[in-house]
């Protein structure tokens, strides 16, 4: 008798590939025909299930439907000819007029984009050939590896992935992991400017407001100064690695006869000499607050110490006068 049992038909697997990474439905329930669904209000209270829904038809050798219950195993391969399955279950199956329906759950991370092949064997027999290819419903094909969610929104997001438990709500490993094309804007104090004493002569001055955070420069003599303020950023952020876009800087003088002669953005490299990565070579004087941005033609990599060099210029010595350095920032990209 277990040589007459086949399976004729199409054997039907419906996945959805989101299931094995334990993710929420990507849109949560539709209200009822006639009410409106709050905004941000719909919650998938629990994960999907990891589960592979199958349903087929068992027949003997001549067609005719069988009855009863069946130990069926099912199993999953990443290739057709495949002689060792990554995923399989044994399960004792009822049988209708021909028709069964049932499930099979898979570890975490089995289910994962690539294509697999279900085999199915039937209590003592050989397992069935073909193979059956897995298929993706249609829009589990936006989880795919390589595809992209896009959209135009206002106030929501494109995807929100969201975890109330104490674990993660992204994980990602490799390299290159996460990559946005949104820039952000890096905060410099410059608190912690410091004079180059070769140049200098130790005749500027560097002091700090610490009720406005800007700091005050002015020489004792020296007419041309420079001043090297050291900036705290990342080489690589989430395995990416950051680039530079512009500098925007901010100032006001004492006197208009002062001014910022050049401001030079480098990183030390692991040669131990300075790399530039922006200029901004134009004089300029305010004696009220005014901003400049240095911008690069593209982006340039970061590979070391970053630190911003003012070139500056005092026409005349002493406390009363000097120029005033503030509200700053590194516009990084990836």
């Amino acid at each position: 008798m277990n040589k007459q049992r086949m399976l004729s038909g199409m054997v039907i697997v419906a996945v959805l590939l989101a299931l094995a990474g334990g993710f929420s439905q990507a849109q949560g329930p539709q209200p009822p025909e006639g009410e409106v669904g709050t905004e941000g209000e719909d919650r998938v209270a629990e994960p999907v299930g990891s589960r592979i829904p199958i349903q087929g038809r068992l027949t003997d050798t001549s067609g005719n439907p069988l009855n009863g219950s069946y130990s069926i195993t099912f199993k999953l391969y990443d290739r057709e000819d495949a002689t060792s399955a990554v995923c399989w279950t044994t399960k004792t199956v009822t049988v209708t007029n021909g028709l069964f329906s049932d499930s099979m759950s898979c570890a975490s991370g089995i289910i994962d984009g690539r294509q697999l092949w279900l085999g199915i064997k039937v209590g003592t027999d050989a397992e069935m050939r073909p193979r059956q290819a897995i298929y993706p419903v249609p829009y589990a094909w936006s989880l795919i590896p390589g595809t992209s969610i896009e959209g135009s929104t206002v106030s929501s997001a494109i995807l929100e992935v969201r975890n109330d438990g104490s674990g993660p709500a992204l994980y990602a490993t490799g390299n290159g992991i996460i990559k946005s094309t949104a820039a952000t804007d890096w905060v410099v104090s410059p608190l912690k400017m410091v004079q180059e004493d070769s140049v200098n002569s130790n005749d500027l001055n560097i002091v700090p407001s610490t009720q406005h955070g800007y700091v005050k420069l002015y020489t004792d003599g020296q007419d041309d100064c420079l001043a090297l303020l050291p900036v705290d950023v990342p080489a690589l952020l989430f395995g990416t690695r950051v680039k530079l876009s512009s500098f925007y800087f901010c100032y006001r003088m004492d006197n208009p006869a002062d001014k910022i002669d050049q401001v030079d953005v480098e990183y030390v490299g692991n040669d131990g000499a300075a790399h530039n990565l922006c200029s901004y070579t134009t004089d300029v004087f305010s004696t009220t607050w005014a901003c400049q941005t240095c911008n690069l033609a593209s982006p340039a990599s970061i590979w070391g110490p970053v630190f911003v060099r003012f070139t500056l210029h005092f026409a005349g010595d002493g406390s009363g006068r000097g120029i005033r350095l503030g509200q700053m920032y590194l516009h990084l990209t990836e």
